[in-house]
């Protein structure tokens, strides 16, 4: 975008950029002669004419950028929502139905292990994921403002109940049943994502391609 020369400009200007990795915010001083904004190389520069007054030292740019809270593992694709799921229905069912076993014993052990392993990973990393992004919304102080505890919490309640259903719970003393519970929502708070992880995803793309349409 460039303004014509001889036009005059004025006031405060505000460029907003939002890609698929969070929304950023330019806001640049404009006063009389000719600002011209270049993309190079994916960076955004600000252009003063020589006909102006101005040296390109006597613009303000105040840049920020808001990508989310920054975590230990970092940012990945959304999609990796869904694998925590898929890998946990799949582990389920290869375990519950002995898919495995005309294998052997130890081969269907070590196939079940890596599965329910595998789920576990990608789960952490999901519910990781999973938190940054709605921080990240929280953050850009956005119309849709979601909760990640809300997803967390769900998610840890539904993950304790399939697994109270499958395994039952333990017997003993109150406070020893107790302290199993606590442990088991905990856990499954934070393998939460292999349950919330895709509504979390059906929830953000409706609210977001709600909001581009309008």
């Amino acid at each position: 975008m460039s303004v014509p020369r001889g036009e005059e400009v004025t006031g405060m200007g505000r460029i907003q950029i939002d890609d698929q990795g969070g929304e950023w915010e330019l806001t640049t001083a404009r006063w009389d002669g000719v600002i011209e904004l270049q993309l190079d190389d994916d960076v955004l520069q600000v252009g003063i004419s020589d006909r102006s007054p101005y040296s390109a030292d006597d613009v303000e740019i105040t840049e920020s950028g808001n990508r989310g809270p920054s975590s230990l593992f970092g940012d990945g694709p959304l999609w990796l929502l869904y694998a925590p799921t898929v890998l946990g229905v799949l582990a389920l069912v290869v375990d519950k139905l002995s898919v495995f076993q005309g294998f052997g014993t130890s081969i269907s052990w070590a196939i079940v292990v890596g599965l329910y392993w595998s789920f576990f990973l990608f789960a952490v990393f999901g519910t990781i994921l999973l938190y940054n992004d709605a921080k990240g919304h929280q953050a850009a102080e956005r119309d849709w403002q979601p909760n990640p505890w809300q997803y967390v919490l769900s998610g840890g309640v539904a993950v304790s109940a399939i697994q109270t259903a499958f395994v039952g719970l333990p017997s003993g003393t109150l406070s020893g049943t107790l302290a199993y519970v606590v442990g088991l929502l905990v856990v499954g708070c934070v393998v939460s994502s292999g349950i919330t992880g895709p509504i979390y995803l059906f929830i953000r793309t409706r609210r977001l391609s709600g909001r581009a349409s309008d």
